[in-house]
């Protein structure tokens, strides 16, 4: 109960800051233009509801596992059938995880596809959608349990050191993977393709040279066959960085618009901005192993008697940590938006100067809010808590301020 209000106050918290935001003026004719329809906001006010479902939702399964003394009885059950470290942790594993998809696959289906398809936005069907999922969902699973078995054995083997090396693991892990992962999803993955329209090329290149980026390429997902939404991101660090357009990008965006969107990734890497979430990532794996060994004797004396906690070495050591890992990323969510939208805005402004043409990246932010449904103005209190981005019309008038200047 504790931990339940800790999270409800933090929230409350940093809601309050919401409400006091300063609304730049902004001319008539622009404000009819850039007006959220009925639609958009029933869609964003359910996609809030989902994502918030969602994350409590996900630490209530966690809770039922545990409180339930399932996690209890399945280690028990593991330990009598095998020895090897690596066997039990694996088979435990493999159960909590089955057990969460299971119970979090109904609403995954309600948020992620028949609330998608209701409102127009996904072609694909519940067959296609659960294939798509079971087979992410094992993938992940695989290298889930790969990686829990080696820092059990860690722990096991290593009882008075197991927070540095798991540490040390971890934040090796992580950064390879961010360096690594574009060169593996180029060489592997056939919906990516690289961008074929040579004038949009030319045009990218240009700004790229002018950003001193020119190793970074830029590669089109096919995405049109499962969604209608619109998206770009960037992936990789360095020298593995790329862009990534969905092709439904390319269907609904003009080359000024598109160029407005790639200018804004650009400018996140001239920024550093990408190097900084790296970093970041890297101390926080590297540490937080070493902090929770700290505060292990303290956990095994408040946990409840029915997870059977009572050393690092136990398998409901497991579903604990995964617990204390969602609690306490839903505590920080509000100060990473925060520092997200920071880094949104100053991206943004980066990207007007590279294109010199803030009408293009204005008419870009509205086509996306519009197609993909997102409210331009959403409840202040859900920017501060739940948004990496400021909210468009936020954006958007930033742009008209900068281009009266």
């Amino acid at each position: 109960m504790k931990v339940w209000l800790s999270v409800i106050g933090l929230f409350l918290f940093v809601s309050i800051p919401a409400f006091c935001q300063v609304n730049l003026s902004v001319p008539s004719d622009i404000s009819q233009i850039f007006q959220s329809t009925a639609e958009m906001k029933e869609y964003t006010r359910l996609s809030i509801t989902h994502f918030l479902l969602s994350m409590f939702w996900h630490i209530a399964i966690l809770l039922i596992f545990l409180q339930s003394g399932l996690a209890s009885r399945l280690s028990l059950l593991v330990l009598k059938d095998s020895n090897s470290v690596v066997l039990r942790t694996a088979c435990y594993s493999i159960f909590l995880l089955l057990f969460t998809f299971a119970l979090s696959l109904p609403l995954n289906i309600w948020g992620d596809f028949y609330l998608d398809k209701s409102f127009g936005l996904t072609p694909e069907v519940l067959s296609a959608f659960l294939f798509r999922k079971v087979l992410s969902s094992l993938v992940s699973g695989v290298f889930a349990i790969l990686v829990i078995s080696i820092a059990m054995l860690i722990v096991n083997y290593f009882p008075k050191r197991w927070g540095i090396l798991l540490g040390l693991f971890f934040a090796t892990l992580t950064t390879f993977q961010s360096l690594l992962a574009p060169y593996y999803f180029e060489q592997n993955s056939s919906d990516l393709k690289p961008l074929d329209r040579p004038a949009l090329s030319a045009r990218i290149n240009r700004l790229l040279r002018k950003a001193d980026l020119e190793h970074v390429k830029v590669f089109v997902e096919k995405v049109s066959d499962r969604t209608c939404k619109l998206d770009g991101y960037v992936v990789g660090a360095g020298p593995s960085t790329c862009f990534v357009l969905y092709d439904t990008v390319l269907k609904a965006l003009s080359d000024d618009e598109i160029e407005a969107l790639i200018a804004h990734e650009i400018s996140h890497i001239e920024l550093g901005h990408l190097t900084r979430n790296v970093y970041e990532t890297m101390l926080l794996f590297l540490f937080a192993p070493m902090i929770l060994q700290l505060l292990m004797p303290y956990l095994v004396r408040i946990a409840p008697s029915k997870w059977a906690l009572k050393d690092a070495k136990d398998l409901t050591v497991i579903p604990t940590v995964w617990l204390l890992f969602c609690i306490s990323w839903l505590m920080i969510l509000p100060i990473r938006n925060y520092n997200s939208r920071n880094f949104e805005r100053q991206a943004d402004s980066r990207a007007i100067t590279l294109t010199e043409q803030p009408e293009g990246f204005m008419l870009e932010l509205a086509t996306f809010a519009r197609a993909n449904l997102n409210d331009f103005d959403p409840p202040p209190w859900a920017v501060s808590l739940l948004y990496s981005h400021p909210s468009p019309r936020e954006r958007i008038e930033a742009a008209i301020k900068r281009a009266k200047q």
